[in-house]
């Protein structure tokens, strides 16, 4: 995010890279609605509103921790977001977006205290998330190489097509690996060789 700004805090999750690679990884056009699911600090939304900043985004997390974290993010950036306080899994609504996008909780084991999504179920999670799109619209996550299959199960169990899988490389080792998805669409998956950020 070019010039752009992020406070962090002690407790709760720290913006990463993967929220750079996501963010680059989202075919945004002018006036798009996106909702990014587990928002976090912001940090992904707001590189996308660094370069197109007639999105309207919505952000949903299960922290209000992070939320309020989020929002000042925001307005250290001048930009506005909708922030809704609650579970993918469990939010009523009928609203659908362009895009959904989400950098989703998938590390596994103890989790910390102030760590809200962890040991989540990948494949219901997406689920959730690609229930939120408008038809046509685009899904698009970061995930580690071990939760590919539940991403990819849960994506054709909602029969979205256009799968395309861009592996992220570090020296000799796959990081991560973005996935995106378009609903009411059959086309075939595409998956590109690797990308190196060495």
């Amino acid at each position: 995010m070019m010039n752009g700004r992020i406070k962090l805090t002690t407790a709760g999750y720290h913006a990463s890279q993967d929220a750079v690679w996501l963010a680059a990884g989202v075919a945004a056009k002018k006036s798009a609605t996106i909702l990014d699911v587990g928002i976090g600090s912001g940090a992904a939304s707001l590189c996308i509103l660094a370069r197109e900043k007639n999105v309207k985004i919505t952000g949903i997390d299960i922290s209000p921790e992070m939320l309020k974290n989020c929002k000042t993010n925001f307005e250290l950036n001048n930009f506005e977001a909708e922030l809704i306080n609650s579970d993918i899994l469990k939010w009523k609504t009928v609203r659908t977006f362009d895009i959904v996008m989400t950098n989703p909780p998938f590390f596994s084991g103890t989790a910390r205290a102030d760590a809200a999504h962890h040991n989540a179920n990948i494949f219901e999670w997406t689920r959730a998330c690609v229930r939120r799109l408008k038809p046509r619209g685009m899904f698009y996550c970061i995930i580690d190489g071990p939760k590919i299959p539940d991403v990819i199960a849960a994506l054709y169990d909602a029969k979205m097509g256009g799968v395309q899988i861009a592996p992220l490389q570090t020296g000799n080792k796959i990081e991560r690996v973005i996935i995106c998805a378009r609903s009411g669409v059959k086309t075939p998956a595409i998956i590109f060789p690797p990308l190196d950020f060495l």
